[in-house]
């Protein structure tokens, strides 16, 4: 054989040898390279699967906190609707009151007037007296003192009745504005 084929064929040799070398040199540095890339990607994916996990329950019990705060506050609508009807009632029921009340007051205001004018023609006619004049028995004396006396009786019922029912009135008259005061403030709110 030539030298030159040897050579050629040394070369060849050589060059064959490097390349199975540099390949085994990089098929074991590829996969390792590679190896890690994924490696790091698998643990980003875990990261990022763990911050998602996080959120996702994070979102959870927001939603339900979002949930039974809105039940709250449906139960609190429910609530102030049955206080709203409730004072609703309770407000007729007074108005209801309160018109009986002017109507006893009117009433005892005609009455008492007509208590007034028989006082002032009882004054007015003179019979400040029980014994007035001569003429009349003493049973008849007797009999009037006793009407009178029966007359002042009925007013001072009568007054003490209009008292009674006059704060019955104002006292309904408050309860009805601090209701409405009420009603208004929640309907503001």
């Amino acid at each position: 054989m030539s030298i030159r084929r040897i050579h050629w064929l040394g070369m060849v040799c050589l060059f064959g040898s490097l390349v199975v070398i540099c390949s085994a040199f990089l098929s074991e540095v590829l996969p390792q390279g590679r190896l890690d890339e994924i490696k790091k990607s698998i643990t980003k994916i875990n990261q990022l699967l763990s911050d998602s996990q996080k959120e996702k329950l994070s979102l959870l019990s927001t939603i339900q906190m979002s949930r039974s705060q809105l039940d709250y506050r449906t139960e609190l609508i429910s609530e102030l609707n049955k206080q709203n009807t409730h004072i609703s009632t309770e407000i007729i029921n007074l108005e209801k009151n309160n018109e009986k009340d002017v109507q006893k007051i009117d009433h005892l205001k005609v009455q008492l007037s007509a208590i007034w004018r028989m006082k002032w023609k009882h004054i007015c006619a003179g019979n400040t007296s029980l014994v007035s004049g001569a003429d009349q028995e003493l049973s008849d004396k007797i009999l009037k003192w006793y009407w009178i006396n029966q007359w002042e009786q009925i007013k001072g019922q009568q007054l003490r009745q209009l008292k009674v029912t006059l704060h019955s009135y104002f006292s309904n008259k408050d309860r009805l504005q601090q209701k409405e005061i009420v009603l208004q403030t929640w309907f503001l709110n």
